[in-house]
């Protein structure tokens, strides 16, 4: 017996044992595309979202859909939580391909809510079909990001990010997390994409290897390998330029700030209350309770051991940025500082920090997650 028949024997088997462990659920299929739902009993409502959804993410969006079963079928099954997870690695595939387990939590009505659900969901196991090995705050960051998109009732800007110091990747330390990778890979879509999700196409083939038999699966090249070769010459220093273009955009983001302040009166110093991960963020609003001054001074100081770079973004009252001002210093120092002459218009100002990269270490989510880093900020009125 060929190798070939015998990892299909063994899928099969496998698809078995997963079908008889899920012999209480019932699913009811779709006519005109092929998606299932699993449940007991399974929802038509859910059926009829889903079908809307799947038109919209694997015939507008064009992404490659998630693998199907032997049934040529994607089943959606009732879960406690939303998302996909690798069942097991197709052994016919000449690349890592996973087979995937997707689920849906129950809700009530057909709502925006409910749309979004089953979004994420398909969006994760397209993911983890296409680069199985993609660690688990990606993959909920670029489901979030599509499922935002093909949802007409939802928005990027209405995800509010609450611990904006997190890592773009790596291990999940709040369910909040992924909306700092949201927000990115939003960036780059508008910034680079041609059309809405053709990044992150781009960005999966480019992710693809074959990880050798029986051991565990590669994420190499992974999400940032792919970024920093795609834009090589207008980042001439990699990720982290890229990710400092990103920094100037953040005027307006609606985020968990580690500080709120009024406009100062002389010199007020803080700290960091929440260390800053490599690839996170620290916010820090000034006003717009308060007399605004004529001249502000920003100095910041932050450990040796981290690269920073910072930024002052001049906030209207319509919500626009009315300029933006980097934070100047040496590279290889630890600080940096700034002073804005003219604040006519301003309502307040926003001072944001980003951990470019550790000093010793490269980012690679697949290694862990390297320590965070504190910083202080003075701000002055002059």
């Amino acid at each position: 017996m060929s190798m070939g028949r015998i990892a299909l024997l063994l899928l099969m088997v496998s698809t078995a044992h997963l079908a008889l462990a899920e012999s209480r659920e019932m699913r009811l299929c779709s006519n005109t595309t092929p998606l299932c739902v699993a449940g007991t009993p399974p929802s038509p409502s859910t059926l009829i979202d889903a079908e809307n959804v799947y038109r919209t993410l694997f015939l507008a969006m064009d992404l490659p859909p998630p693998a199907p079963d032997l049934e040529g079928r994607i089943t959606l099954h009732t879960g406690r939580e939303t998302g996909a997870s690798v069942a097991f690695r197709d052994p016919l595939a000449t690349i890592d391909r996973g087979v995937v387990r997707i689920t849906v939590a129950p809700l009530s009505d057909r709502s925006c809510e409910s749309r979004l659900h089953i979004a994420r969901a398909l969006a994760a196991g397209a993911i983890l079909s296409a680069a199985p090995a993609t660690d688990a705050t990606m993959t909920t960051g670029q489901s979030e990001w599509i499922a935002r998109m093909a949802v007409p009732c939802a928005t990027i800007d209405r995800a509010i990010t609450f611990a904006p110091e997190a890592a773009l990747a790596g291990p999940r330390l709040l369910d909040e997390v992924p909306h700092n990778t949201v927000q990115f890979i939003d960036f780059l879509d508008r910034r680079y994409a041609r059309d809405v999700g053709s990044w992150l196409v781009g960005a999966w083939a480019n992710t693809i290897v074959m990880s050798p038999p029986g051991a565990p699966l590669v994420n190499e090249p992974d999400f940032f390998d792919v970024a920093t070769a795609s834009y090589r010459t207008q980042f001439p220093s990699g990720f982290r330029d890229l990710f400092a273009a990103f920094l100037n955009e953040q005027g307006t983001r609606r985020v968990s700030h580690q500080w709120e302040i009024p406009w100062p009166k002389g010199p007020r110093r803080i700290l960091s209350t929440r260390p800053v991960f490599p690839l996170g963020m620290a916010f820090v609003r000034v006003g717009p309770e308060g007399v605004v001054p004529p001249r502000l001074r920003f100095s910041t100081e932050w450990e040796a051991q981290t690269l920073m770079r910072w930024v002052a973004i001049v906030v209207g009252a319509d919500g626009r940025t009315l300029k933006t001002l980097p934070l100047t210093g040496f590279d290889r120092g630890a600080g940096a500082e700034r002073s804005i002459d003219n604040l006519a218009g301003a309502h307040h100002v926003e001072l944001i920090g980003a951990a470019i990269e550790d000093r010793d270490f490269k980012f690679d989510p697949d290694i862990g997650l390297p320590e965070p880093h504190a910083w202080i900020a003075t701000i002055t009125s002059e």
